[in-house]
């Protein structure tokens, strides 16, 4: 693509970047106002919107990486090298006429889906586990990160000409399907928001002593 003397680590730190901005705009203005026009955004609906973003994140960079081989002199081999009809030397392939920038809206999405999704799960992992398992609730919430880590780990073999189109409508297929059965599946606990929050301490022995039977009833 064609930078204009923007350098690489630009593009790649705009998550972050964009993370920093939106964070403050979600926390100090959006959620206030949702609250404000009366509107329900609970962390189940966060989370799904978070799904939805990363699908649309990967749509983008479809779309971006689908124009990158039309318009490039190699086609589906963008990263490659060509031969020189001039000289007969072989070369990398000559950029294409997109800007570098065209990228930002799949950073800005990805970015988008972190707040929604993974800020929201680790404070519902919080607020919701009983107050002395919170700790390996939480843990369990990272693990799933990492689960998810190990599937785009699965997908590494397709991050190379000429499959990156299908790379990235794979994961965006994957992250819309996953939105979609995440709020089927747990919409219900949106109703049980209050009660959730004030779920006691839970104590091991007291339960194992309930459960035993009082002197003089049977064990049947």
């Amino acid at each position: 693509m064609s930078k204009h003397g923007i350098p690489n680590d630009v593009i790649s730190n705009l998550d972050p970047f964009a993370l920093l901005i939106f964070i403050p705009i979600c926390d100090l203005l959006l959620y206030p106002w949702l609250r404000k026009m009366r509107i329900r955004f609970t962390p189940i609906k966060r989370v799904t919107v978070g799904f939805w973003c990363a699908a649309c994140a990967m749509v983008w960079a479809c779309l971006v990486q689908l124009y990158i081989y039309r318009k490039s002199e190699c086609g589906s081999y963008a990263s490659g090298t060509r031969i020189n009809p001039a000289t007969g030397q072989r070369e990398a392939c000559p950029v294409v006429a997109i800007n570098v920038w065209a990228q930002t809206g799949s950073y800005v999405l990805i970015a988008l889906s972190e707040i929604f999704t993974s800020i929201t799960s680790l404070e519902y992992a919080y607020s919701k586990a009983p107050r002395n398992m919170r700790s390996m609730v939480q843990a369990l919430a990272l693990f799933a990160v990492a689960f998810a880590a190990a599937i785009g780990q699965a997908f590494s073999g397709l991050s190379a000409d000429p499959l990156l189109v299908w790379n990235y409508a794979i994961i965006a297929i994957l992250a819309a399907v996953g939105g979609c059965l995440y709020w089927l599946q747990f919409r219900a606990l949106d109703k049980e928001e209050d009660a959730l929050n004030e779920l006691p301490a839970g104590n091991v022995a007291q339960y194992q002593q309930r459960q035993q039977p009082k002197e003089g009833e049977s064990k049947a």
